[in-house]
């Protein structure tokens, strides 16, 4: 129960009720803005980069090549692929990426 004052202003807030919780247990409160997939589950704000991850860990190859081909479509992701790219040629090796063999002057 809510105390008032004498002109029967609430003393304090009133609890906010809980009218959804997502598949990762969050609450979502009455007025939230909260977020649907495709099959109606609700996922609040604070669940869409577990989401996110789920969603793209349960790709199939083909799926995760089709989802990059359209990225690449933008021209917006090019620079971070070949970002990707250069960081794992440096990584594995330069020589041993290219087959590069050594020679003399």
């Amino acid at each position: 129960m809510v105390k008032r004052d004498s002109l029967g202003v609430p003393l304090e807030p009133e609890d906010r009720r809980v009218v959804l919780i997502d598949e990762y247990h969050r609450q979502i409160y009455e007025g939230d803005q909260y977020w649907i997939d495709g099959s109606g589950t609700p996922y609040a704000n604070g669940s869409l980069y577990q989401y996110a991850e789920d969603y793209v860990q349960a790709l199939t190859l083909a799926e995760t090549w089709e989802m990059l081909n359209d990225l690449l479509k933008t021209g917006e992701t090019e620079e971070l692929l070949k970002d990707t790219l250069y960081e794992a040629i440096i990584a594995q090796g330069v020589i041993t990426t290219f087959d590069l063999e050594e020679a003399e002057a």
